[in-house]
């Protein structure tokens, strides 16, 4: 049965994509309660680090969302999305990829 309810948590760090810290054992675990507790489809978004080894946690790009405009101030900024997964807990995970912000 299909979920009545999506959010998407836009977080700054994610175990196990970034370092171990509070904060990203927090976002980890909050959206991961979230979808248990509840009829929620959760989805996370983050930055998409130039420290993050996309082999091993197997980020792949988004074809339909590659070049997406994201407003900055009075311009936009071309980003690109990818994608992965926390298996375990059966969260996705999207990531913004822009070199000069997130390089």
């Amino acid at each position: 049965m299909a979920s009545s309810h999506r959010l998407l948590y836009v977080a700054e760090a994610l175990v196990p994509f970034t370092e171990q810290s509070p904060l990203a054992t927090l976002t980890r675990s909050l959206p991961e309660q979230v979808q248990k507790a509840g009829d929620f489809e959760v989805r996370i978004m983050m930055p998409c680090y130039g420290d993050i080894n996309e082999r091993k946690h197997s980020l792949h790009e988004v074809i339909r969302l590659s070049d997406t405009d994201v407003p900055m101030g009075a311009d936009t900024e071309s980003v690109s999305v990818k994608v992965a997964s926390v298996p375990e807990v059966q969260l996705q995970v999207y990531f913004m990829d822009h070199a000069d912000y997130f390089g």
